[in-house]
């Protein structure tokens, strides 16, 4: 597993000029690079959609947790837990019980 780190744009008026997070939770969705130096990951073909499934999929297929949430906050909207574990129990409620 790669420890490779890159910078981008605060998030927040509390962090300064720049964030350095790990390379692999680079989240394209979320974050912006400092500088375009870095390789953004490719966009998914689907414009990103992502149905209630997929995102629980991506809870097993190694995918970082801010793309996770990302993700899933496109279908939960405002109502997004911040902890993973309440996140997969309202994407599994949203699951049985659809709006």
């Amino acid at each position: 597993m790669s420890n490779a780190t890159i910078q981008v744009k605060p998030w927040s008026d509390d962090q300064g000029d720049f964030v350095i997070i790990n390379e692999v939770d680079f989240d394209p969705d979320f974050h912006e690079l400092l500088d375009g130096k870095a390789k953004k990951p490719a966009a998914p073909s689907d414009g990103g959609a992502k149905t209630v499934l997929e995102v629980l999929a991506m809870l097993d297929d190694g995918t970082p947790f801010m793309s996770f949430k990302s993700a899933a906050s496109k279908l939960l909207g405002d109502k997004i837990p911040a902890k993973k574990d309440e996140i997969t129990a309202a994407l599994e409620e949203l699951a049985t019980n659809p709006v």
